[in-house]
């Protein structure tokens, strides 16, 4: 069963994409509000009230996205998404204002359930049925280990460059950046079950 779970090229890239997509949507969460802290100087209470925001519209996000999923495609809906984020993180990173961060950071919302909703339906489709709950083991073992390389990252770029101030925490999210850019390219090569 691992075998034949392992060569099905189309799984092992979409679980290496979303390994490192997930990485960085997960480590990108959890220091957000520290960001938001140290560069924007935000209070807790604008900290809250984003973070509501956010998550409200991650769930109509992940309800409108699903939808274009079913109708444009699993993997073009994925890679469209992937491509937004890979847009989202060096705005976020490096925006010249706080209103327009808290803008793009509601727009990443709407985007950020449905990142694991489409990846999940795309495991399904690329996974033949006698093996369908292994491969699905799978799955979760790479969004287990999904906390791995985005805080080594994010802790390294901010070591290097935290002689340059609070703009360190900007790279530290614009690496998030990198992280999703390169998972663009293990998904890509995910060729869709016709």
């Amino acid at each position: 069963t691992i075998k034949q779970i392992l060569l099905n090229k189309n799984l092992v890239f979409l679980l290496l994409g979303y390994f490192l997509f997930s990485d960085a949507l997960l480590t990108f969460a959890n220091n957000f509000p520290l960001f938001l802290e140290k560069v924007h100087s935000a209070s807790d209470t604008v900290k809250t009230l984003l973070t509501a925001g956010i998550l409200s519209l991650s769930a109509v996000g992940s309800i409108i996205l699903g939808k274009i999923s079913d109708k444009k495609g699993s993997k073009r809906t994925l890679l469209w998404l992937i491509v937004c984020w890979s847009i989202l993180f060096p705005v976020i990173a490096f925006a010249p204002s706080f209103k327009l961060v808290i803008v793009a950071c509601l727009i990443a919302g709407f985007f950020y359930g449905s990142m694991w909703g489409i990846s999940r339906s795309m495991v399904a489709e690329l996974t033949d049925r006698s093996v369908e709950a292994s491969s699905f083991s799978f799955y979760i073992l790479a969004e287990r280990f999904a906390t791995l390389i985005g805080p080594i990252t994010w802790s390294v770029v901010l070591a290097s460059t935290t002689s340059l101030g609070k703009i360190s925490y900007s790279y530290a999210i614009f690496s998030m950046g990198v992280l999703v850019i390169i998972s663009f390219f293990f998904i890509r090569k995910v060729k869709p079950v016709t």
